[in-house]
Order: C-alpha cells, then sequence, then structure tokens
C-alpha cells in the first residue's frame, strides 16, 4: 500500500507495478485521480487498486473515520486481499518555510497532523491485515530534516514545522517497532527528488533526476 497520486510515491507506484505478482493498493485523496493510477504501465500478473483515503488535518477525528471506512470497503469489495505486506507511509506537507520567530503555532499542527498523526492512523486502521503478513513491514518516508542531530547541517533550508512534524514521525516509527517485535519498521529519507516540496527549496543538487535508479526502488 502507498500513497501514490503524486510525486515520490507515484514514481514507487509506477516502479513497482513493473514487477511480476504484484497487487498495490495506491491511497489518494480524491477519487478524481483514478483514472491516472489505473492508467499507469503494468506487469500483467500485477494491478493496481486505486482508494480514496481523504484527511483533513483540521478534523482529525473524521480523517481516522475516513481511513476506518476504506480498510471495511476494500476488504468487503476485493476479498481476495487477505493480508497487506507492505504499507508505505508516504505522503506528507511542506509549505511553511518561514523562521522559528515567523513560524505560526497553525503551520505546525497542519505538519503535525499530515506528517506524522497521519501514518499513525494509517498505521492503525491497516494493522489487522499488516499482522497477517509473512513478513509485515512498515516503511515511513522521513527526511534529514527531522534529524536532531543534523539541524546544524538542515537549517538553512528546513523549516521548523516541517522538521519537527518528521522528528515525531522518527519516533512514532521506532516506537511501532519496539511494541511489535513481528514487523520490520523502516525509515527512509530518499534524498532529493524533483517533488513539488524540493522544487520550492533552494537546496537540490544540479544533477537531481526525477527518475527511481536502482539504490532507490523498495
Amino acid at each position: 500500500m502507498v500513497q501514490s497520486i503524486t510525486g515520490l510515491g507515484n514514481a514507487l507506484a509506477a516502479s513497482l507495478l513493473q514487477r511480476p505478482e504484484h497487487i498495490i493498493i495506491g491511497a489518494v485523496r480524491s477519487p478524481e485521480t483514478f483514472l491516472a493510477l489505473t492508467a499507469l504501465p503494468h506487469h500483467e500478473t500485477s494491478s493496481i487498486i486505486p482508494v480514496a483515503m481523504p484527511f483533513d488535518a483540521k478534523d482529525i477525528l473524521s480523517s481516522q473515520t475516513n481511513f476506518q471506512l476504506v480498510i471495511r470497503t476494500l476488504r468487503s469489495s476485493h476479498p481476495e486481499i487477505t493480508h497487506i505486506d507492505v504499507i508505505i507511509a508516504n505522503a506528507g506537507i511542506s509549505n511553511c518555510h518561514a523562521s522559528v520567530i515567523d513560524t505560526s503555532a497553525n503551520a505546525v499542527v497542519e505538519h503535525m497532523a499530515i506528517n506524522s498523526i497521519s501514518p499513525l492512523i494509517l498505521f492503525q486502521e491497516t494493522w489487522p491485515l499488516l499482522m497477517l503478513s509473512q513478513n509485515p513491514r512498515f516503511i515511513f518516508i522521513s527526511s534529514i530534516s527531522g534529524s536532531v542531530q543534523e539541524v546544524p547541517n538542515t537549517s538553512t533550508f528546513a523549516s521548523v514545522a516541517y522538521g519537527m512534524s518528521k522528528a515525531a514521525g522518527n519516533y512514532l516509527l521506532r516506537k511501532i517497532g519496539a511494541e511489535n517485535s513481528t514487523l520490520s519498521v523502516i525509515a527512509l529519507h530518499p534524498g532529493y527528488d524533483l517533488s513539488s516540496y524540493c522544487a520550492q527549496l533552494d537546496c537540490m543538487p544540479a544533477d537531481t533526476s526525477p527518475e527511481l535508479d536502482g539504490s532507490r526502488q523498495t
């Protein structure tokens, strides 16, 4: 399962679909984008199931209810889905690039909701299917911006709202792993890529490629 309509998530979905015998559950925020997912080229033995998982940072309770409904609908409409092997939590935002003194509390709340609380809800609601896998994995797309140790090196481009939210996500992942010994948890810093987030920042190397090379294929 991967959140997959744009950026890195879309590239991951497209790459995984080229592999044999893969069923990708592609989570998007709106059904209007289903066609873009189902049109992705795929191996003859692989397929993608698009699901709409809207998330409102201002209404966490309703968002969790949305996630619960999606999982129930998935299980009833696709009885062949008896378990999930891998969850890739890659949805995120970074739309505030102000200094600490100029960052609003509302911006921090929004980033925390989407970048750390949303992965929490995603794990909670998918765990009943994930735990049935023989090799369950929960992958969190993190960032060097969430590293406390790296703050001196990232403070020129990483915002406090984004960094705090990714640090919280990193803690969440470690806590999930500590409580579930049968689950492999992985935090990935994907490096610089041509996503809308990196495009907003003046920190991308000149040779940044939009392609997923072998080292990034999960």
